[in-house]
């Protein structure tokens, strides 16, 4: 080979290496203008966060790891700590509380209290236990009591009364051998008041026996001990209980309506020897303590005074809580009901009628 060709193959060759030393320069120059782009790209990134800079899928893929090692670290030292407290808690016993004089004597009222609540609620009980056996013993009374006196009137077959005939017949005999105190039978036709009337030795033994001697406080109806049996003293006091089951003289206040006394203006009563018409002229109602119930009352010092009769008849009158076609003379004989009221405490209703005989 000739030197001209060496050496034409040697500026070949550098013209070759020159070449591709500017080339390698350019990729250099080209790779350093990128880093410089990506800083640039990162740092705008910190800066503003709203806008949205692509990455390389490499570095955002380091960044990634990154970040799940640094969670995974954190999660750790908090599981760490948070067993490390459990373990605090679960060894380290709670304060005790200092008992001070305020809380002894809260806890000392405290039982106190206690024992006035239970003393409170043993009176309720016992309260509510009485008053329980007071209400069954005053229902089982009134059952037994008018059981008593349901059964007595098969002793008697009386007739309709109504529009002034009279038709009665009553067992005196059957009656007399169940209770000797028997006087007569006393009707108001359309009512309860369908009872035997007695009379005792006094007032008060009928207010708590029954017609045949049982004890109980529906009594009987009885006619007032100083009057006569046979009806010829001028006013005859018959009485019996307002009782709350509505038995007894428990209708004898309905006499406060028109329409009631419109509707019953008459009773029947009879003895063993005749028959009455007992026909209303007045009720009211009176304090039984200025009710004045020894007024002509029969005693053995008792002197009939005519006019003082009349005017207490016309007392009555005059305060009637009906209005009566019934008039009464000084000839003629009275008899007065008597039974409670509750329009007022102690209060009484009196009902007056004239008494008159049929047979």
């Amino acid at each position: 080979m000739s030197e001209q060709e060496k050496h034409e193959f040697t500026l070949d060759d550098i013209l070759a290496s020159t070449g591709t030393f500017k080339k390698q320069e350019v990729k250099k120059e080209a790779k350093e203008e990128a880093l410089e782009e990506k800083t640039e790209s990162v740092v705008s990134s910190s800066v503003q966060p709203q806008e949205v800079v692509s990455e390389p899928v490499e570095v955002q893929e380091n960044v990634d790891e990154v970040e799940k090692e640094n969670l995974f670290n954190r999660d750790l030292e908090n599981t760490q700590t948070i067993q490390v407290q459990d373990e605090v808690e679960e060894v380290t016993p709670p304060p005790t509380p200092k008992r001070t004089a305020t809380a002894k004597k809260k806890k000392k009222l405290s039982k106190v209290g206690l024992l006035v609540m239970r003393g409170i609620l043993v009176l309720s009980l016992g309260v509510a236990a009485f008053s329980g056996w007071k209400l069954y013993t005053g229902l089982k009374a009134y059952r037994e009591g008018n059981q008593t006196y349901d059964n007595l009137v098969e002793y008697t077959q009386a007739g309709d009364t109504s529009g002034g005939s009279v038709e009665a017949a009553i067992d005196f005999e059957a009656l007399k051998r169940i209770n000797p105190d028997f006087v007569g039978w006393l009707k108001l036709d359309g009512t309860i008041i369908n009872y035997p009337v007695v009379q005792g030795a006094d007032n008060a033994y009928y207010l708590e026996h029954l017609f045949n001697g049982d004890v109980n406080h529906m009594g009987c109806i009885f006619m007032h001990y100083g009057n006569n049996k046979d009806m010829t003293d001028k006013n005859t006091w018959i009485f019996a209980h307002h009782t709350n089951n509505g038995s007894m003289f428990y209708t004898l206040e309905n006499y406060k309506s028109q329409s009631f006394y419109d509707e019953h203006p008459q009773f029947t009563f009879e003895t063993p020897d005749a028959l009455y018409l007992i026909e209303p002229v007045a009720g009211t109602v009176l304090s039984g303590d200025e009710f004045g119930i020894e007024t002509f009352m029969p005693s053995e010092n008792y002197t009939y005074n005519s006019q003082e009769f009349m005017d207490w008849v016309q007392f009555f009158v005059n305060q009637s809580t009906f209005k009566s076609n019934i008039t009464i003379q000084e000839s003629d004989q009275i008899v007065t009901m008597v039974t409670c009221t509750d329009d007022y405490h102690n209060a009484r209703y009196a009902l007056i009628s004239r008494l008159t005989k049929v047979r």
